[in-house]
């Protein structure tokens, strides 16, 4: 009697291992990034930033869809044309996908994309607008990205450093 017993229990055994296997194989497969999301531990589907979106504390700056202010560590200052700002947004899509959409967005809001670099999991893009510069900061932070925008004028009139006799 214990052998048919220990045969029904390992032919149960199985047929849970092919039952766990077979729903791994049905899960989606793709380019998609799973975060974890609340308290319960369950997995939500992040894609890519695609639309610009224009946030009121940040005007003429694009931003990704799903991406929110931290007010606590955001700042804005402006007197008539002219702002100084850093301005910290967190969302759910990867850094590379974040960094793509500021090369590509960053254009039809009338900057130039100066400087690129990626310094220990930090993607720092360097814009030049028309009375504007942008420095836009995109790295992973948890289970969320952050991207932090410092907005400044552009300097008028000669760099010191660049005039004949300035010292060096």
């Amino acid at each position: 009697m214990d052998r048919v017993n220990e045969n029904a229990a390992a032919r149960g055994y199985r047929l849970v291992a092919i039952l766990a296997l077979g729903a791994v194989g049905l899960l989606p497969s793709g380019c998609t990034t799973t975060t974890q999301s609340g308290t319960t531990g369950s997995a939500r589907r992040v894609e890519a930033p695609a639309r610009a979106v224009q946030h009121p504390t940040l005007s003429g700056i694009p931003l990704p869809t799903g991406f929110e202010l931290v007010e606590d560590r955001s700042f804005l200052y402006s007197s008539g044309q002219v702002r100084h700002a850093s301005c910290e947004f967190v969302g759910g899509a990867q850094p590379t996908d974040v960094s793509r959409f500021y090369k590509e967005h960053m254009a039809s809001a009338g900057f130039t994309l100066r400087q690129e670099r990626f310094d220990r999991g930090e993607y720092v893009l360097d814009f030049d607008g028309s009375s504007e510069r942008s420095e836009v900061r995109i790295r992973r932070t948890g289970f969320k990205t952050s991207v932090i925008i410092n907005v400044s004028p552009t300097p008028k009139g000669p760099v010191e450093r660049d005039r004949p006799g300035a010292p060096r």
